[in-house]
């Protein structure tokens, strides 16, 4: 029979009672989450989470110096709302050696989501001459790269909007112009010096303002009257005159839209006619497509001249 040479009880060697302990070393264990975006800060960086109880294990894991481990976390459901903090326990058992660690949890908000609360905001982004086209791919765009508007104001022929990155919305700004065309102007300006750092703290305007036509409208511009298919710094699309694509730049350049009508055809050989819709008499068109005698087409005048669409 074999008996432990400390206490005398009946055991394989040293028992468990007089088996010397290993001191378990761990790091204070403070974890804090963001309550709006599903991010907890560790190593001095954001991280995505899935799993509250899985962040904490993972945690405390990093933090015990000890070879061989488990890990059973005694903490309540957290509700994850802003100002929350809760102290919790960590049960940790080391070669069937109970010991535990405390730790707390915050709830608060990151980084980000922190510009989000109250009137923070880096630039102003002021739109004009927009349509709704326009403002969706612009909200859509601060979804995807999480930046947030402050504060809205109309104005009469737009909308001025306060967010929370200068740098995204300078490349709002270029994205807008090569999508949408009209132009952007940048204007850059000190806010206040930062008391670390003592460098000066800019904030940045981004006026963008839209072109008053789209693709699809058709403009003269250069003695050419350009059926509009994609609007950049130049505007590209088909020559209603030769049928040929053409392609225009828009800067210092003076323009019309010409606005379309519905007309009825009135004549199909020789050539092209219509009815026109002010004096009912029958006129050429400058342009050919296939149609039908009486069909209704959309047509462009310039000057009395008419262009079939």
């Amino acid at each position: 029979m074999e008996f432990c040479p400390g206490c005398g009880k009946k055991s394989k060697g040293i028992c468990k009672d007089c088996r010397p302990h290993e001191e378990i070393k761990v790091k204070d264990i403070n974890i804090k989450f963001c309550s709006v975006c599903k991010k907890y800060f560790y190593k001095n960086r954001w991280t995505t989470y899935n799993d509250v109880e899985a962040v904490v294990k993972k945690i405390a894991a990093d933090s015990i110096k000890a070879e061989k481990f488990t890990l059973k976390l005694i903490m309540p459901e957290i509700q994850m709302k802003p100002g929350i903090e809760e102290e919790i326990s960590i049960e940790v058992d080391i070669d069937d050696d109970i010991v535990y660690i405390p730790a707390s949890i915050t709830v608060s908000y990151c980084n980000i989501c922190s510009k989000n609360q109250g009137d923070y905001f880096e630039g102003t982004l002021q739109l004009r001459n927009v349509d709704d086209a326009i403002i969706n791919f612009i909200r859509t765009f601060f979804k995807k790269n999480r930046v947030f508007v402050s504060k809205e104001k109309k104005q009469k022929n737009g909308i001025d909007m306060n967010v929370t990155d200068k740098k995204r919305i300078q490349n709002l700004g270029v994205l807008l112009q090569k999508r949408f065309g009209g132009s952007i102007k940048v204007s850059p300006h000190i806010h206040t010096q930062d008391r670390q750092t003592s460098k000066q703290v800019y904030r940045v305007n981004v006026l963008y303002e839209a072109a008053d036509f789209k693709p699809g409208d058709v403009v003269k511009i250069d003695n050419k009257i350009i059926l509009v298919r994609k609007i950049s710094k130049t505007i590209s699309g088909v020559d209603l005159a030769t049928g040929n694509n053409a392609s225009v730049d828009l800067k210092n350049k003076e323009y019309k839209v010409l606005k379309p009508m519905i007309v009825k055809i009135s004549k199909v050989h020789p050539e092209l006619e219509i009815l026109d819709p002010e004096t009912y008499q029958s006129i050429p068109l400058r342009n050919k497509k296939s149609v039908k005698l009486g069909e209704k087409v959309g047509v462009v005048s310039d000057n009395g001249i008419y262009y079939i669409l």
